[in-house]
């Protein structure tokens, strides 16, 4: 799904790494280019491992910041979770972190 210059890829995690490779591949192939800092992952708290972080490779976990640009945590762990579209994908805490 594209939505105004930004990229989503709602997928099992086994797919989605390849597919953003491609993605960025034909991109080029236009003269565009994918802008690695705007990439984000998102994994549902209790699945992260190595079988995601290592394909995931430069490609940072969406976190709750703050207004200052800090990481919001809890119990010393950063909360995951991602908006797509302004719409929160994460944990209840990621949600109500990032509407208040």
């Amino acid at each position: 799904m594209a939505i105004i210059g930004d990229n989503y890829l709602p997928r099992n995690m086994s797919n989605t790494f390849n597919a953003n490779d491609t993605f960025a591949e034909d991109l080029a192939e236009v003269v565009l280019a994918l802008l690695p800092q705007k990439l984000k992952g998102f994994v549902r708290e209790g699945h992260h491992c190595t079988e995601y972080d290592t394909p995931r490779g430069a490609i940072p976990n969406g976190i709750l910041i703050d207004s200052n640009g800090d990481s919001v945590t809890a119990k010393n762990t950063p909360i995951f979770g991602i908006a797509t579209c302004n719409i929160q994908i994460g944990s209840e805490a990621f949600i109500k972190g990032y509407i208040k």
